[in-house]
């Protein structure tokens, strides 16, 4: 999916970043909380691929998204990411 997508807006690979974020966390008791160690796998497959983590990101009672303050912090980690990919 990775590659048509690339291919699909001409873009290189190593020429942009892939930020994934991990799914609701185990200390929140997320529902699919164990698909985040096969999401922590990505960058031995595509290596400009970085992980997000979602520890301490508070989740809702569906224990599948995140609260509003969850999304937020989330959101600042992806933030503090970015910025350390392009200093």
């Amino acid at each position: 999916m990775y590659d048509n997508l690339l291919r699909d807006i001409n873009l290189e690979a190593n020429s942009i970043p892939l930020l994934v974020g991990e799914l609701v966390n185990a200390d929140q008791n997320g529902a699919c909380s164990g698909m985040n160690e096969i999401i922590r796998t990505l960058p031995d497959v595509i290596p400009n691929a970085c992980i997000i983590p979602s520890d301490g990101c508070e989740g809702v009672a569906d224990r599948l998204h995140f609260s509003a303050e969850g999304y937020r912090e989330l959101g600042r980690r992806y933030a503090k990411q970015m910025l350390t990919l392009y200093k």
